[in-house]
């Protein structure tokens, strides 16, 4: 296993390291966790032509391609979820709910596995948790250990992996929460 991710990552940025960074190892699957930082562009549309291009790119080398959509932006006081930081003064929207459908849709056309992390913490936030869903993220981007475990328990199935660990939240990571 390999990790060719780098932080702040947009699906142009990956496009031009894939030669160095992915392709040169002969991958069998390649996971792809993109989408986060490409939603503040606001242009699902040009997002969708990039994103089809680069899992185009990869199952044309006979590639078996994963996708995972991003977390929802949380708010850090209340767990629930923000469409809009401060940076620098201005505020920055983020499309993370459309970059997400636009995620799933293209996996769904390519024939790809899709782990929507996106739908699946949106659920959270509906749920009798959602002030909980703070205590999985680092900042309000970006999840914390325990943010990742609850990644690691969305993505297990797909391989064939268990999801549980002995020290798990339940109600936060190992299963889904009751609306």
């Amino acid at each position: 296993m390999i990790n060719s991710g780098i932080s702040g990552s947009t699906v142009p940025h990956s496009m031009a390291r894939l030669d160095r960074d992915v392709l040169r190892f002969g991958p069998d699957i390649v996971i792809v966790s993109l989408g986060l930082n490409d939603a503040r562009e606001c242009d699902p549309a040009g997002f969708a032509q990039r994103y089809g291009e680069l899992i185009d790119t990869l199952q044309a080398r006979g590639i078996t391609v994963v996708t995972r959509t991003p977390n929802p932006i949380i708010n850090m006081i209340d767990g629930t979820e923000m469409r809009s930081m401060a940076n620098g003064g201005s505020e920055e929207i983020y499309m993370v709910d459309e970059y997400s459908a636009v995620i799933a849709e293209l996996s769904e056309e390519r024939g790809c596995a899709c782990i929507d992390h996106y739908r699946k913490w949106k659920k959270s936030l509906t749920s009798k948790y959602h002030g909980e869903m703070c205590m999985l993220m680092g900042n309000s981007m970006h999840p914390n250990g325990i943010g990742h475990q609850r990644f690691y328990h969305e993505l297990a199935p797909t391989f064939g992996l268990s999801r549980y660990f002995q020290h798990d939240f339940e109600h936060l990571l190992a299963k889904e929460c009751d609306l």
